[in-house]
């Protein structure tokens, strides 16, 4: 199970792509899933959709991934876009279930 990770704007416009599908065993497992603050909320075949002021909760997760062994040009990617989420009001960054 994985993820698609978009950045759109207000409107749904594509504004950025994540290259790779993201997914980390992690996310599955129960202890584990409790240590993170936004992406324990994943849904494995459904989308969600984070704001600019849910992303310092998402730096931490990330983080996280990457203390776990997580790839880290993935999550050096995850970071930038992020990062552009966080400083534009209107755009989101939506994690799409595959």
């Amino acid at each position: 199970m994985s993820w698609s990770i978009v950045l759109e704007n207000e409107k749904g416009d594509l504004i950025s792509l994540l290259k790779e599908e993201f997914s980390h065993e992690s996310l599955f497992d129960e202890d584990k899933r409790k240590s993170f603050r936004l992406l324990k909320y994943l849904d494995p075949y459904g989308d969600l959709i984070f704001n600019s002021l849910q992303m310092d909760d998402l730096f931490y997760d990330i983080r996280f991934l990457m203390s776990l062994g997580y790839d880290k040009i993935v999550c050096d990617e995850l970071l930038q876009i992020s990062d552009q989420c966080k400083n534009n009001n209107h755009l989101y960054l939506k994690f799409c279930g595959n």
